[in-house]
């Protein structure tokens, strides 16, 4: 690893249910950072593995609103998408597309 400072390992509540849950950093690149997520599962007691978290590109998650943003950037554009838990799933909320470079995107 680099000396980019980036976290390993966290710990919070990313499927805000009132459970901690655990994110292992698994790789990064220059605008990507790669998350294994496992969100606790307390009807069994365990940690599972979120598969839908881990194809989230840059997912930030904000506890005071429960929503999930996501930024991917295609060089010269940008989408940032949100979601919510609603207890059992994800919920696909606003989108946002930005083009970096009007010459290159033409009227989008």
């Amino acid at each position: 690893m680099s000396s980019r400072n980036i976290d390993r390992f966290i710990v919070e509540d990313i499927n805000f249910d009132g459970y901690l849950d655990v994110a292992v950093l698994t790789g990064y690149a220059m605008t990507l950072e790669e998350y294994d997520y496992y969100v606790f599962n307390s009807v069994i007691g365990m940690f599972e593995r979120d598969p839908l978290l881990i194809s989230l590109p840059n997912p930030k998650f904000n506890a005071e609103t429960k929503t999930i943003t996501t930024l991917n950037y295609f060089s010269p554009r940008s989408v940032e998408q949100t979601y919510t838990f609603n207890g059992s799933t994800y919920v696909v909320g606003a989108v946002k597309k930005t083009c970096h470079n009007p010459d290159v995107c033409g009227d989008e």
